[in-house]
């Protein structure tokens, strides 16, 4: 794999996610090795990451999503350092403010494997009708991601929802956006992790590459990126998977939701 990571890249993704906010940077090694790192400087942290991005031994690097306490700068500021026992990576009640929700839409595949092309594709066609759902029922912005090997949908946060209508949500969100049974065979094939409820949840830092398994022609190491932010001024750098007239017909077949998306719990 010739493809290296790029700082700018990199910076432009912590600028979105964080906005000026202090965040964590976390390095996973094949091996299970942890560096991590807490930055309030995108610029430092772009440079570190790729040069840490573009060695081969670490499977992948994530970043925070929600805001963290101003004073975890302590813990490790602007440097990469190996978490040991007594190490302190972010946790629950670290996070002063939700940010971000996180749908990850990943293929049905064996653990320790890159996803193929038509697992991908799955992936992303689910996450962009999940997206159009939002889109007409959201206020804040939609971010469309590439993991790597699966398709993530961000959702900035308009409010502090409790943890335990968020998983509720994800367990039911295919159900609710998702009504035509034109796409059981897509939604068979995928699935919505429901683990990713929590404050301190970490996701992958786009820009970097996701290195499960060995990297074969069928199933490559890829890099992650945004493809486009909607609801924003960001141009994006998606190709359209779905025409509009078959986006507008499913938006009139989903059900919309006034106020919050977890109101829609308790009414059905």
């Amino acid at each position: 794999m010739n493809e290296k990571v790029d700082p700018t890249e990199i910076k432009s993704c912590l600028d979105l996610l964080h906005g000026g906010r202090l965040f964590e940077v976390r390095a996973i090694s094949s091996a299970g090795k942890i560096h991590f790192g807490y930055f309030d400087d995108t610029e430092i942290a772009a440079e570190l990451v790729s040069q840490w991005a573009n060695r081969n031994d670490y499977e992948g690097i994530y970043t925070t999503l929600n805001e963290l306490h101003p004073g975890l700068i302590c813990r490790m500021p602007n440097r990469f350092s190996l978490a040991t026992g007594r190490s302190c990576t972010t946790s629950d009640s670290d996070i002063v403010r939700r940010r971000w929700y996180l749908i990850d839409v990943d293929a049905n595949r064996p653990s320790g494997i890159s996803s193929d092309e038509a697992e991908l594709f799955a992936s992303r066609t689910i996450r962009d009708l999940l997206a159009d759902w939002f889109r007409v029922n959201w206020e804040g912005r939609l971010v469309k991601c590439c993991s790597g090997n699966g398709s993530h949908l961000l959702i900035e946060a308009t409010d502090d929802a409790d943890k335990d209508d968020v998983k509720s949500f994800l367990e039911h969100i295919c159900d609710i956006a998702i009504p035509s049974s034109d796409f059981d065979d897509l939604l068979n094939r995928v699935k919505v992790d429901t683990s990713v409820f929590n404050l301190a949840r970490i996701t992958k830092l786009y820009g970097t590459f996701a290195r499960k398994g060995f990297s074969t022609k069928e199933r490559p190491h890829r890099k992650s990126h945004v493809e486009g932010v909607i609801n924003d001024n960001w141009r994006s750098t998606s190709d359209d998977r779905i025409d509009c007239e078959d986006s507008a017909t499913r938006k009139t077949e989903c059900p919309e939701v006034l106020g919050e998306p977890w109101a829609w719990l308790s009414n059905h």
